[in-house]
């Protein structure tokens, strides 16, 4: 706290401006009195205290000529002014502060001039250091220093006896006045900055608030995600192993699978072979047998005969031919059945392969169960269980071991019995022992609580004991004491009448209150002509005020109206537009949340979607390039026909090709037979029989089958090699049966789902983009009016504000008005305050002789109050030694009772306590040997299931 000590002036007002004249006041704490007659300088001394503190001059010196010592009565043409105040800032620090001023006489005026004022202060190292008013602003560094306010200084500390009555000057003043020194301007200010700032906060903190919950939300579903996501690659990470034991599993199955394929293959192309080689074979030996027929038998008859032989025998051949295309049909079916027949021949062998080994691994297994039966029967003494197991003797260690085993479960049931009933018989034991033990304590402990209630019994009697025996002198001392009391309240109520007085007061008081009602009314009309003098210049600055609040409310509607009327579709009242407005902020971030937290689901829901999309592709890529590779490979074997069709054409090919080539081993022995018979003596046709009609067509034909016999063996080997490449190609088409069942799958089912999937998800994309799309323009609306209300907030609230305060001007205007209506008394305001102080005056000798009677009253009232409980109080003490008297026999006998039974319940509680021990020591050991009979059960009930 800031602290004045001491201050000197020279050359101020009738100090005078010689050194010797020089005067230093030092001032008291925490009070200091100036005391002294009429122009002595007491005002002086204030008025320089207020100008070194504030720079201001006194009232009427504004120029200062006045205030310094007037050089008339110095003598001289110019006189010097210096005041100098030594205080302590309100960090405790020393400092002096001067300012000087000179007065100069020039003709009739004396002009004054201020000079630079210097202000001292003390550095950390105790030096002193100095500075000048042109460096620094000497009065606000006063201010800060002091740590008052300047108007407080000027108008409460410092203030001039002259400017003393400012209170009763006019409202508007007064009002600034209260004004600066509570600083209210720049409280309103502040508090107005508060609430706008609490405001925005506010609204910041709502927003915070929806933005926290959805981040929540985001927070537990990426929570969520995150699990799920940990789960599945848990789960993708186990089926990966499992996938990979899987593979590890089957390379060797496929390995072998392979060789058996190879194996299949080789053997079923034999078996071909072997089919083919024989068919040819019964081809030829029934015609080779056919024709060694035909030569055998020779024929004996005439031309016509043999004509009709042949004949019949070309109508027999016409009859083998088709015998033998029926036979050819009947050799592709039985070709195809035969492959057929191969093919489950080979599903036969594998599942043969299967369950011989499945039969070996039961081998190995009753093995092992043989080996255990006779390891357990040897333990368990089984007899009848040497040599090879078979079903009887299953069977008889089944029901050994059953008895084996049933044998055991009531042996330990036994054993688990009697421990039971040895530790339900320990336990009781101990559970007996408990309490009797628990018993003894709660006795031990109700008896050790009688005792110390005993106790406590047996001090409150020794207690009332000493205090009877203090209070037995006491009583003829009480009874002096209480006569003596009872004389002076006679005394007392007999020096004053009370109703008297009453009735004096009562008086006094109805006179009193009456001079007040006076100058009450008094009061009222000194206000009323008081008042009647500003209350018109009050009025006109209402009215100037509200024109100017009105104008600026109209010029803020102006500017926002339309964008009000853009955004609320009307313009609603002064009085209702700061809350529509509000209201209407808040909706609207409420539907920006809203908007953002559905953008929000759209995006999640378009990124589950484009996941999906791609996990699609992928899927329908993979499918269509395995699609493509089948039918690469189908491609290759079968070129641009279809698979069936394909297959039958080779079918076609390969029994065609057989066929040619069967017909040209026969067609080879036929030409040599007949060749052979051409070259015998006298030949004739080998067919028709018939001679020949000159040896040149015998010649032409030998020539002729020559040729034919030469060219077989080409054709032959050539039908060989095309029955050899049409089988092959059969097989290779065959072996693409399972890849067109694939294909099949492929193209009918897994690509058209697929297909329908990714379709779906396009179309379900397509729609939740058009919805983010109608979302993000209605978000960017409601965000852009949300935004131009906010900047529009600030002008509503001074629209609010601004009406607000011309209603309240209008009360004020109404208020003023009503003080102006009627007129007044008629007389002065000096006679109408001469006579208040007249009644004022006869009030305040009403109220000292109220205080006085009142005072005398009161005194004699508290006198006889205090004797009459003063004697109350001894009758009471007197009564209660007198009792305590009479019941000190009654406390004698009590204690004497209480001591004896105390004695009695010590003994009890020592025998108890000596019980106790035994008990102790019995029931730890019955513990003991209940937990080791627990062990024992235990380590029995282990062994048991070992075995």
């Amino acid at each position: 706290m800031s602290k004045i000590e001491k201050m000197s002036i020279q050359g101020i007002r009738s100090f005078g401006p010689d050194e010797d004249n020089k005067q230093l006041i030092q001032f008291q704490t925490p009070l200091t009195l100036i005391l002294g007659p009429n122009g002595t300088g007491k005002t002086t001394i204030i008025e320089c205290l207020k100008y070194m503190t504030t720079g201001v001059m006194p009232p009427g010196c504004l120029k200062g000529g006045a205030f310094i010592h007037d050089p008339k009565v110095a003598g001289e043409r110019e006189v010097k002014g210096q005041v100098k105040l030594q205080f302590r800032d309100i960090s405790n620090k020393p400092l002096i502060v001067q300012r000087s001023l000179t007065a100069t006489q020039k003709g009739k005026k004396v002009e004054m001039k201020t000079l630079d004022g210097v202000i001292t202060r003390m550095n950390a190292a105790g030096e002193k250091q100095s500075i000048s008013s042109k460096c620094m602003d000497l009065d606000r560094e006063m201010i800060s220093s002091l740590g008052v306010s300047k108007p407080v200084l000027e108008s409460v500390i410092f203030c001039h006896q002259e400017d003393a009555n400012w209170p009763l000057g006019e409202g508007r003043a007064v009002k600034e006045k209260f004004d600066a020194i509570f600083a209210s301007t720049r409280y309103v200010k502040a508090l107005e900055s508060i609430k706008k700032t609490k405001k925005e906060q506010d609204e910041k903190l709502k927003l915070y608030r929806v933005e926290i919950q959805h981040l929540k939300q985001n927070k537990e579903t990426a929570q969520k995600l995150e699990a799920d996501l940990r789960e599945t690659e848990d789960k993708l990470t186990q089926s990966k192993d499992s996938v990979k034991q899987v593979d590890e599993q089957l390379a060797p199955i496929q390995e072998k699978l392979k060789k058996i394929d190879d194996q299949s293959a080789e053997i079923y192309n034999i078996q071909n072979n072997i089919t083919k080689w024989s068919s040819e074979k019964k081809q030829l030996d029934k015609s080779t047998a056919e024709l060694q027929q035909q030569i055998e038998i020779e024929f004996k008859g005439s031309d016509e005969e043999l004509k009709k032989v042949l004949a019949d025998f070309q109508d027999k051949l016409e009859e083998r031919q088709k015998t033998l295309k029926e036979y050819e049909s009947q050799n592709t079916e039985l070709s195809r059945l035969l492959e057929k027949t191969d093919r489950e021949k080979s599903s036969i062998l594998v599942e043969v392969g299967r369950l011989e080994q499945e039969a070996q691994r039961q081998q190995e297994n009753v093995q092992k169960r043989d080996d255990m039966i006779k390891e357990y029967a040897e333990e368990y003494n089984f007899p009848g269980f040497q040599g090879p197991i078979v079903d009887e003797k299953y069977k008889l260690f089944l029901k050994s071991m059953q008895g084996k085993l049933e044998q055991m479960m009531n042996d330990t049931k036994q054993k688990k019995e009697e421990f039971d009933s040895r530790e339900s018989e320990i336990q009781s034991k101990i559970d007996e022992l408990r309490t009797n033990k628990t018993k003894l304590e709660h006795s031990v402990l109700m008896k050790k609580e009688t005792m110390a209630e005993n106790r406590e019994k047996v001090k409150v009697i020794n207690r009332k004991l000493s205090a009877i025996e203090a209070s037995s002198g006491r009583l003829d001392q009480i009874k002096l004491e209480l006569r003596r009391h009872e004389v002076d309240l006679e005394t007392q109520e007999g020096s004053v009448n009370p109703e008297d007085l009453k009735k004096e007061i009562a008086s006094l008081t109805k006179e009193k209150a009456a001079r007040e009602a006076k100058i009450s009314e008094l009061n009222s009309e000194m206000n009323k002509l008081t008042l009647q003098s500003s209350a018109q210049a009050e009025l006109d600055m209402y009215k100037k005020e509200m024109v100017t609040k009105q104008e600026n409310v109209r010029r803020l509607r102006a500017k926002r109206e339309s964008m009000i009327k853009n955004l609320l579709g009307t313009m609603p009242s002064d009085s209702k537009i700061r809350e529509e407005i509000e209201e209407y902020i808040s909706n609207q971030t409420n539907e920006v949340h809203k908007s953002r937290s559905k953008m929000q689901q759209i995006n999640n829901s378009l990124s589950q979607l484009e996941a999906q999309r791609k996990m699609y592709m992928e899927q329908n890529n993979k499918k269509e390039g395995e699609l493509k590779g089948l039918e690469e490979r189908v491609y290759k074997v079968c070129g641009s026909q279809n698979f069936d069709e394909g297959l039958s054409l080779v079918q076609d090919k390969v029994e065609k090709a057989r066929v040619q080539r069967g017909s040209l081993l026969g067609a080879e022995h036929f030409f040599k037979k007949y060749k052979e018979d051409l070259e015998k003596l006298n030949p004739c046709c080998p067919l028709c029989h018939r001679a020949f009609d000159s040896d040149q067509e015998v010649k032409d034909l030998v020539l002729e089958l020559r040729e034919n016999l030469r060219k077989v063996p080409v054709k032959l080997e050539k039908a060989t090699k095309e029955v050899e490449e049409y089988q092959e190609q059969y097989d290779q088409i065959m072996q693409l049966k399972p890849l067109r069942a694939q294909m099949e799958v492929l193209e009918k089912e897994e690509l058209p789902t697929l297909k329908t999937s990714l379709k779906r998800c396009q179309d379900e994309t397509h729609k939740l983009k058009e919805q983010l799309a109608d979302v993000e323009e209605a978000l960017d609306i409601q965000d852009s009016d949300a935004q131009m209300a906010k900047e529009a907030q600030p002008d509503i609230v001074m629209i609010d504000r601004y009406q607000g305060e011309v209603v309240e001007l209008e009360r004020k205007i109404r208020d003023q008005s009503a003080k102006l209506v009627g007129g007044g008394t008629g007389r002065t305001l000096q006679k109408v305050i001469e006579e208040k102080e007249e009644l004022q005056i006869q009030v305040d000798d009403a109220s000292k002789q109220l205080d006085r009677k009142r005072n005398k009253l009161n005194e004699h009232m508290e006198s006889v109050q205090v004797l009459r409980a003063t004697i109350t109080s001894l009758r009471e003490e007197k009564l209660g030694i007198e009792n305590d008297l009479q019941q000190r026999l009654k406390l004698e006998e009590d204690k004497g009772t209480l001591e004896a039974q105390d004695s009695t319940l010590d003994m009890e509680i020592k025998e108890a306590t000596e019980q106790l021990r035994p008990l102790e020591k019995k029931i730890n050991g019955f513990i003991k040997e209940k937990e080791a009979s627990i062990a024992e059960k235990e380590e029995k009930i282990e062994i048991a299931k070992a075995e």
